[in-house]
């Protein structure tokens, strides 16, 4: 992604990669954050690369995960209420 490209965005932007099963390579078990613009990084109160997995910051957000998840491998657009942003829509 070019540098500086959603820093003035509104919405807050997360740049995720997928993470594969060892057994199976079509398996999505977790998603490593890859890049967040800055309001994102105010929403989540992380740094722009989190060292950490999705899985691993957000424990609980099992059904985030499975949105995330779902999303990546469809090839139409999600939207759906964040469980571990409480009042926020995501769109992926």
């Amino acid at each position: 992604m070019p540098a500086g490209l959603l820093d003035d965005a509104e919405l807050g932007i997360l740049h995720l990669r997928p993470l594969y099963a060892p057994h199976d390579p079509t398996l999505v078990v977790d998603l490593a954050y890859l890049q967040l613009n800055p309001t994102a990084q105010r929403l989540q109160r992380r740094p722009a690369q989190p060292a950490a997995t999705f899985r691993t910051l957000h424990p609980q957000a099992e059904a985030d995960f499975a949105f995330y998840r779902d999303a990546f491998l469809a090839d139409t657009v999600h939207t759906t209420e964040l469980g571990y942003l409480s009042g926020w829509r995501a769109r992926a």
